[in-house]
């Protein structure tokens, strides 16, 4: 006979158990330099045929959950800060981004919309491969009483990652170092040829049936290759969300990811964000997400994105 554990002693070992999973996720990297060999392995491409929608089954299952991947909203509007999961995936999917901003006087009020298209693989073992492209961005600015409008096609990005398996404080794992690079003259939106990286280290960590907590960090390098004047911007990210399934066809996140370097010296911002997932049939999914900056000096205010997604 199971003796019955107090409610109170069980609430506190669940916050303390999400609490050191926050901890611990951030700190993957250091955690896959020491792993032993049979403790971090290679990610095999997930069993489709096996998996059961709602439940978290072996190690490839956990991936396969697509609907726990984290909010996936970035703030810059060229997609250089996409956020990516430790999870690899095989994917289409189109997003159409909206936001709201201002200058640093605050005098021009702006006005985006994007779309983009991207594309994610996993077909060999242990790897997965991105190609997307942002389709069409509009930007309107304001600064009364004139007022103008921009439209403009780019860039391309190409991405890779390597997928491993492992576990974290008892609870399974998986982690990715990736990197995405935009190609380089692909963007009209700038008079001059631009190119940017983001190489990022992210885990995933089941914490609970149907609740997966998610952590990156992450690298944003921009440059305008101007041989006259060339112009070039370094960030550094930390982020971390969870995801939770309500039922098979449901799921919410919930994060934020603080940032440094993009403005310069100091805070670019502490930004927060959610999204609501919705599967529908035949592999589709819709997604919409928001996002909002609370602190920093960060010139978006708000934004949101709805995303139609077809699992392949």
């Amino acid at each position: 006979m199971k003796r019955a554990v107090p409610r109170k002693r069980a609430l506190g070992r669940g916050l303390w158990r999400i609490v050191a999973t926050l901890a611990v996720t951030l700190l993957a990297p250091v955690n896959i330099l020491w792993a032993q060999p049979e403790a971090t392995r290679p990610l095999a491409v997930p069993d489709r045929s096996a998996a059961v929608p709602g439940r978290v089954g072996a190690p490839e299952a956990l991936c396969y959950q697509l609907m726990l991947e984290p909010a996936d909203i970035p703030l810059r509007d060229s997609g250089v800060d996409q956020v990516h999961s430790a999870c690899g995936q095989r994917t289409v999917r189109v997003q159409s981004r909206g936001s709201l901003g201002h200058d640093e006087a605050d005098v021009h009020r702006t006005a985006t919309g994007s779309v983009f298209v991207a594309l994610r693989v996993q077909e060999s073992p242990g790897y997965e491969w991105e190609l997307s492209v942002r389709l069409a961005d509009y930007h309107h600015v304001r600064n009364d009483p004139k007022a103008r409008d921009k439209v403009a096609f780019g860039p391309v990005f190409l991405g890779t990652a390597r997928l491993f398996s492992g576990r974290l404080l008892g609870m399974r794992a998986v982690y990715s170092p990736s990197v995405r690079l935009s190609v380089p003259m692909t963007n009209t939106g700038h008079d001059v040829a631009t190119a940017s990286a983001s190489p990022a280290f992210a885990a995933t960590v089941e914490v609970a049936d149907k609740l997966l907590v998610h952590g990156r960090v992450a690298v944003l390098l921009w440059g305008a290759l101007a041989t006259d004047d060339p112009d070039g911007r370094v960030a550094f990210a930390v982020a971390t969300d969870a995801a939770y399934l309500l039922t098979g066809s449901f799921a919410v996140t919930a994060g934020s990811q603080v940032q440094t370097g993009w403005y310069g010296v100091g805070l670019d911002h502490l930004v927060v964000r959610s999204a609501i997932r919705v599967r529908l049939a035949r592999g589709y999914r819709i997604d919409l997400a928001a996002s909002v900056p609370l602190a920093g000096a960060e010139r978006t205010d708000w934004q949101a994105q709805l995303s139609l997604v077809r699992d392949l």
